[in-house]
Order: C-alpha cells, then sequence, then structure tokens
C-alpha cells in the first residue's frame, strides 16, 4: 500500500504562506490533514508502515535531498537510507521507543549516490489508512527552520487523537 502524492497539491505557491498553509491544513481531518501536512512539509519527510517499515508517501524535499524519484523511494524502506554501521542502531531505538518521538535524534543518512548525510530526525506515530505508521521529518544538520516540522506533528496527534 502506497500513496501517490505527485501532482496532489492543490495549493498555488501563493497559498504556500505560513498562514495560509495553517487554515488550509486545518480545514482537513484525519488521513487527509496527515498526509497533506506531511506532503506540504519544506522539510524532507515521508511515512512509513511500523510493522513492514514500507515507506507509504514522501514528499518532494526528500526526493531532492537523497536523489531518489518516487517511485524509487517508495520501493524502499528506512534501512534503506542508512548506512551499513546505522542500521542496527535505527532497529534498537525503533523497538525500545515505539512512541512517539519528542527529542530530535541526530542520524547519518546515504544519498541514493551513496554520499553521507547528516540529519536531525523528528518522527510521530499516528494511525493512517488503519495502520500504525510513523510520520518523519528529517532535517540537514544546521537548518534552523523547525516550525513547519513543529506544525505537522500537531496535525499528527490531532488526528490520532479523533480516532
Amino acid at each position: 500500500m502506497s500513496v501517490s502524492c505527485e501532482g496532489d497539491s492543490a495549493m498555488t505557491s501563493d497559498q504556500r504562506s505560513p498562514l495560509a498553509l495553517l487554515r488550509h491544513l486545518f480545514s482537513q481531518s484525519g488521513d487527509q490533514a496527515v498526509l497533506n501536512a506531511m506532503l506540504q512539509c519544506p522539510h524532507a519527510s515521508w511515512m512509513f508502515d511500523r510493522e513492514t517499515l514500507h515507506f507509504l508517501a514522501v514528499n518532494d524535499a526528500a526526493l531532492d535531498l537523497y536523489g531518489y524519484t518516487r517511485r524509487e523511494f517508495l520501493l524502499l524502506t528506512p534501512l534503506d537510507i542508512r548506512p551499513l554501521n546505522e542500521i542496527r542502531r535505527f532497529l534498537r531505538s525503533a523497538v525500545q521507543h515505539p512512541c512517539s518521538k519528542v527529542d530530535p535524534l541526530h542520524q547519518h543518512h546515504s544519498t541514493k549516490d551513496g554520499r553521507p548525510l547528516a540529519v536531525e530526525i523528528r518522527s510521530r506515530q499516528t494511525t493512517f489508512q488503519d495502520r500504525e505508521v510513523e510520520v518523519v521529518c528529517a532535517i540537514p544538520e544546521g537548518s534552523t527552520v523547525r516550525l513547519e516540522v513543529d506544525h505537522l506533528f500537531r496535525v499528527c496527534e490531532r488526528s490520532r487523537k479523533s480516532k
């Protein structure tokens, strides 16, 4: 199960101001609100199934940062974007801390061409299409913008509480 997202954005670039985006997202609810918040986040973001680890959706910023096409990315799992020495750490973290991660995690990922990528990971668990999923935002180390990420996770929390 994956969500096709190419061309799904109905908002123009003028409507993507923070205030317009918040109004648009607050007018939606449930799965669609979570998906739209993730897709419109300006930072690399994706959603994966916690049981199978398959990616379900990915935004354009992640595709740009990691160098994959949408089709390629959706065939991967979170294990595939990490160097081999980080996989055990990811699995241990996923098992030991299955709840939403409030504090950012600093991790090393790899791009499609094998370049190392230091990122700050922020994630939240929620329910999407009756599946337990994790919505993840990867912010390259050194970036200072956090407001959009905080909004994305508020939408996830609100969606989870409404179910």
